[in-house]
């Protein structure tokens, strides 16, 4: 695993450009309406809210907005289309902490970064489907097994966060041997500590 760089944008102005250029697409799966003064103002304060919780590291707290009506949710969410020059550019700008490019997938280091992965669902917070600090690119390998659940039973964060926490970079391979009714039981694990 590979530490991003936090893009340094105002992700919400770049989000309500976004919007204006999909709104006035005449694409077929682009299902945009004109924002309510009341809806554009949540998603203002939604997007600072996300901000701030991103930068404390605590998107587990982020609590869910209820400007859209279920079907504006669905719709809201043709915002994210992969093909899109605006998804596809931002992750050319994206490098590694080392100030590296990114070519490879930051989760596994193999695979080639060809999905955009979204942090907080865009299921749950469609406002955030295009929000650039909620997106981090994956190959569709990790991307698969991911999932779609992000919090635990415990309401903490099931994944890491390229962009905040911190990846160590010593890592110790650790052997296992348990012998049980005159049976070797061979286990092998990563660890960032030689005490466990």
């Amino acid at each position: 695993m590979l530490n991003l760089i936090k893009p340094t944008y105002n992700f919400f102005n770049v989000h309500k450009t976004h919007y204006l250029q999909r709104l006035k697409s005449t694409a077929q799966d682009n299902f945009i309406w004109q924002l309510t003064p009341i809806q554009e103002q949540g998603i203002e304060n939604a997007y600072k809210d996300y901000e701030r919780l991103f930068n404390l590291n605590n998107l587990n707290l982020l609590q869910k907005y209820h400007f859209f009506s279920d079907t504006e949710k669905e719709n809201y969410k043709s915002l994210y289309n992969y093909s899109l020059a605006y998804f596809r550019n931002f992750k050319k700008e994206l490098t590694y902490i080392d100030g590296t490019k990114i070519g490879d997938c930051p989760f596994c280091e193999h695979g080639k970064p060809n999905t955009l992965d979204h942090i907080i669902p865009k299921a749950e917070f469609p406002e955030f489907c295009d929000n650039l600090l909620n997106l981090v690119p994956m190959c569709s390998n990790c991307n698969s097994h991911k999932g779609k659940e992000y919090l635990d039973s415990n309401n903490e964060i099931l994944f890491i966060n390229l962009y905040k926490d911190q990846i160590p970079d010593v890592q110790y391979l650790i052997l296992e041997i348990n012998k049980e009714n005159g049976e070797f039981d061979i286990e092998f694990k990563l660890e960032t500590s030689l005490i466990s």
